[in-house]
């Protein structure tokens, strides 16, 4: 619940919320983490320990695309009219 300090029963206002949601894993990321890709261990072609390609390595650990997101929404305004 939430109430108005300055509300001014004369004056007109508007009044409406808005919302973050806790930053979340993106679905990417979500494949990378089942996938096992670790960013401080590039896959070794010679040795091929890794249970990652290249191409997955370079998905998972690049910063073009964010590894977390955050929606938000905000409802309609209400109106006050004294």
């Amino acid at each position: 619940m939430w109430t108005d300090p300055n509300f001014d029963a004369n004056q007109y206002a508007f009044y409406y919320a808005r919302v973050l949601e806790n930053p979340s894993c993106r679905w990417n990321q979500y494949y990378c983490i089942a996938r096992g890709v670790d960013c401080r261990k590039p896959p070794n072609t010679s040795s091929d320990t890794a249970s990652y390609t290249e191409y997955e390595y370079q998905q998972c650990c690049s910063d073009l695309v964010p590894k977390t997101e955050q929606q938000r929404a905000w409802t309609s305004p209400i109106w006050y009219v004294p």
